[in-house]
């Protein structure tokens, strides 16, 4: 028995609708499962992984990097202060996006190891 099939089954026994069209309904993919729905939630939250472009703005806490003519604020720690370069050169990071109801933030790394810790944030 598949997951979704569990699902269904679950789902009519708390009374929400009938077997066989949920069951149909949820193999033809026309209802998505927790599992579906976290899965796309992951790689949507992966959208920007890396940036690279011209630093504009550089304090402790965030800088601002524009590329393409859009300048995007980052969040980032001091340690990847320390290591960037003069504001108006060319600057790469790794990129951590976290999608929040109220908010899209960027958060810059000047390694993938750095991105790859436990975060702080």
């Amino acid at each position: 028995m598949t997951h979704r099939m569990r699902f269904a089954i679950a789902l009519c026994h708390l009374g929400h609708g009938r077997l066989p069209n949920l069951v149909e309904a949820i193999e033809r993919g026309r209802i998505a499962t927790a599992r579906d729905t976290s899965a796309k939630a992951e790689a949507d939250a992966a959208m920007i992984a890396s940036l690279t472009g011209t630093l504009t703005v550089r304090d402790a806490n965030r800088i601002v990097v524009e590329t393409g003519g859009v300048g995007y604020e980052v969040l980032i720690p001091l340690s990847t202060y320390y290591r960037l370069a003069a504001t108006g050169d060319r600057v790469a990071l790794e990129i951590r996006q976290v999608v929040r109801e109220d908010s899209i933030t960027l958060y810059g790394f000047s390694s993938a190891t750095e991105k790859n810790a436990p975060s702080i944030f």
